[in-house]
């Protein structure tokens, strides 16, 4: 009995040492903008930029933004990271594009780009990794 009380108080001094943590370093990383990670730094940058839908999907708003904007959001943010799991189906590219940013220039501009980037492609003018690079870095 003596042992079962002695792992039950350790883990809860464990619980309540990692919770004090925690906290502790959340309230610092929030309080102290000098000191948040790259990927925190990241997404409260591009947490402006979304909005839920009815469906209580994410989507991207870039209505305010221009294209070279669009650009700097749109690569590596969660959205191109789902819509390149897709790659190379082009349709399900676009409808995913076409259902998850709100209308923009960027919009139009990414749907143009990925419409040459498919004829390229499937001409043979481009290969699978080159065209997979351009529509990650927009080149």
């Amino acid at each position: 009995m003596k042992i079962d009380k002695g792992f039950f108080i350790i883990g809860i001094v464990g619980f309540g040492f990692m919770y004090l943590v925690n906290n502790v370093v959340g309230t610092i990383e929030s309080e102290n903008p000098s000191i948040l990670t790259k990927n925190s730094k990241r997404a409260k940058e591009l947490a402006q930029y979304y909005k839920v839908d009815y469906n209580g999907d994410p989507m991207l708003d870039l209505t305010r933004v221009g294209i070279d904007q669009g650009k700097n959001i749109w690569i590596g943010s969660p959205l191109e990271a789902k819509v390149m799991k897709y790659f190379p189906d082009f349709l399900s590219m676009e409808q995913m594009i076409e259902n998850q940013i709100t209308e923009s220039p960027f919009k139009k501009f990414l749907l143009k780009k990925l419409k040459i980037i498919e004829y390229k492609y499937t001409a043979g003018e481009m290969s699978l990794d080159s065209a997979r690079d351009a529509v990650t870095h927009l080149d």
